[in-house]
C-alpha cells in the first residue's frame, strides 16, 4: 500500500479466489480505510504472465469492469 500514495487502505486481507462472470479469476478480500478504519469491499481480477505466474499489484480502490459476451 505504501507503493501509491493516493491508496485509502491500512490493511488488507481474508482474500478469496473466485471465476467471475467473464470467465477470468479473481480475488476479493476486505480493505481497512486508513482514516474511517472501517473495512470495505475490494475485487480485483487476477492477471498472468505469459508463463501462469500471477502478476503482481495493489489491491485497487477504483471500479474494475466484468466483460463477457451476452
Amino acid at each position: 500500500f505504501d507503493e501509491d500514495p493516493n491508496s485509502p487502505f491500512q490493511q488488507v486481507g481474508h482474500n478469496e479466489v473466485f471465476t467471475g462472470y467473464d470467465g477470468r479469476l479473481w480475488i476479493s478480500c476486505h480493505g481497512v480505510n486508513k482514516v474511517t478504519k472501517k473495512p470495505f469491499l475490494v475485487i480485483d481480477p487476477l492477471d498472468f504472465n505469459e508463463d501462469g505466474e500471477i502478476i503482481k499489484k495493489t489491491p485497487s480502490y477504483t471500479p474494475q469492469k466484468i466483460y463477457y459476451d451476452e
